[in-house]
Formats: structure tokens, sequence, C-alpha cells
């Protein structure tokens, strides 16, 4: 389904894990689930960052979501 969605859209980052949808207004992340059982303290953090507390990792730079 986000092969779809990004069809089209600026790749913001080389590891192609965060679009630009300009038209609609939206950030697209290609995201994985982090840790599915564990306590929230983090909605999503950099691959090998903090996984423990986190529902989700993303291969890239906080800046360019940012």
């Amino acid at each position: 389904m986000l092969q779809k969605e990004v069809a089209g859209r600026t790749a913001l980052n080389p590891e192609g894990t965060v679009f630009l949808d300009a038209s609609g207004n939206r950030l697209l992340l290609r995201a994985e689930v982090a840790c599915p059982d564990c306590i929230l303290e983090m909605a999503l953090v950099p691959e090998g960052n903090r996984e423990h507390e986190t529902i989700l990792r993303i291969r890239s730079k906080a800046f360019v979501i940012h």
C-alpha cells in the first residue's frame, strides 16, 4: 500500500524512508514496529536509538522529518 502512496512523491532522504506529499500536505514515513510489547516513551526514533522505549523506528536522520 505504501508503494502506491509514495509513487511520484519526492524522497527527502537517501534511504527512501521519508517522502513529501505537497499536494496532500502530508509527510509519508516508511517505518517499522520497534518493540510491540514495550512501555511507550516515544512514538518514533531513528534506527538503533532507544528502540526499547518506542513504537516505531525509522532509517532516517531526525532533521529530515523536522
